[in-house]
């Protein structure tokens, strides 16, 4: 997983619904989580990764969260409770797919693409009880229909 000195970022949803973004350094690995201090930061904090934390080696991932791309760009930030990403689609899911370190992590079903104003499913064959990714695939099967 990690290792101690290594940088890593952490993606969750945090409190309000919003796709949030950790990029840190590890200080210590134990069992009540990992101590990690943010880039040059002296403090550090704790947390214990569930499973809705995705966890990357390094701080350079080839997509954005919603939040970055609004801060960049403009645009809008989505709060719906999702992992809302930006960036070319193929590229999201391998690395996710290969790079993903958290084990416990089982929320693939729950990340959305966005482009625009315009969102859906990074993984639509995933089932989901989250209301947001159902509606986003019964406006994709209504607009096949048509």
């Amino acid at each position: 997983m990690l290792t101690i000195g290594e940088m890593f970022t952490a993606i969750r949803i945090g409190a309000i619904g919003m796709t949030s973004i950790l990029r840190a350094q590890v200080v210590a690995i134990g069992p009540e989580g990992i101590t990690y201090k943010g880039p040059r930061k002296r403090k550090m904090f704790r947390f214990q990764p569930d499973d809705d934390t995705m966890i990357f080696n390094g701080h350079d991932i080839p997509f954005k969260t919603d939040m970055e791309e609004m801060q960049e760009h403009g645009g809008c930030m989505r709060g719906n409770a999702c992992f809302n990403f930006v960036g070319d689609r193929d590229t999201i899911r391998q690395y996710i797919d290969e790079k993903q370190l958290n084990p416990a992590f089982d929320g693939k079903a729950n990340i959305v693409l966005c482009h625009g104003e315009e969102e859906e499913p990074l993984y639509p064959e995933l089932e989901t009880g989250h209301a947001v990714i159902r509606r986003m695939k019964e406006k994709a099967a209504s607009a096949a229909l048509v």
